[in-house]
């Protein structure tokens, strides 16, 4: 409660963020871009989908881009399971609307599958680590709802994925 309460009180430079998180649609893709992806690889399959008809475009969304586990992803600054300052298990960034105003918010979160030891793993005990743990429900979906959510969070209170649209206190 406390964690949707902070949220709920959050202001960015877009306004104030309110209301419940939706699930508008969900779509199943084949690998037509292949199973090595990058940051124009999101832009291309969002916005494929814009075009077909199949969402909407909503600067007020978020897209989200869940993958299998034999996909993988890599850029100049991110790269899905990679052990370094560039590794991650889930990211968020935007990209311009076609009226090249607005931007839209996505996020890529990839199947811990991929790398287990890096993307499911007990996060408070460093001793634990890299040593695969058993998620409640014994499968990869357990990380990636828990990637989903870090990264819902963080698309609410930093909605561009910059440093300098994030949420701030406006006391301070």
């Amino acid at each position: 409660k406390e964690y949707t309460g902070f949220v709920d009180e959050s202001r960015t430079k877009a306004g104030k963020v309110t209301g419940p998180v939706k699930v508008a649609k969900s779509l199943t893709l084949n690998a037509t871009l292949g199973v090595n992806l990058n940051r124009q690889n999101m832009f291309t399959i969002i916005n494929n989908q814009i075009h077909n008809g199949r969402f909407p475009e909503d600067d007020k969304g978020i897209y989200f881009v869940l993958t299998s586990k034999e996909v993988a992803y890599g850029d100049s600054d991110v790269v899905f399971c990679e052990v370094s300052d560039r590794g991650m298990c889930g990211y968020h960034f935007s990209f311009l609307a076609s009226d090249g105003k607005k931007r839209l918010k996505y996020s890529f979160v990839g199947d811990p599958d991929h790398c287990p030891a890096n993307c499911i793993r007990a996060q408070i005990d460093p001793s634990l680590i890299p040593r695969i743990v058993k998620t409640p429900h014994g499968d990869s979906l357990d990380s990636m709802i828990s990637v989903i959510s870090h990264e819902l969070f963080e698309t609410v209170t930093d909605p561009l994925g910059t440093i300098y649209d994030a949420w701030v206190d406006s006391d301070e």
